[in-house]
């Protein structure tokens, strides 16, 4: 399923609150936009690593 499964289900539940309650509930208007930001984020880090996040993780794996 991977990640975009996950955010594939993340997003079927806002559909599904949309449909059956006519709102988003709390948690996804609050958690969503900070998820995406992180995983805009994580691919930033992942494509454009800058020098002090490579030196931190080739500390980690050694």
């Amino acid at each position: 399923m991977g990640v975009w499964g996950g955010d594939a289900l993340i997003l079927l539940g806002v559909a599904r609150d949309l449909m059956v309650n006519r709102r988003i509930h709390a948690v996804y208007r609050y958690v969503l936009p900070m998820l995406i930001a992180a995983q805009v984020y994580a691919v930033q880090l992942a494509f454009h690593p800058p020098a002090w996040w490579v030196k931190i993780t080739n500390a980690i794996i050694g």
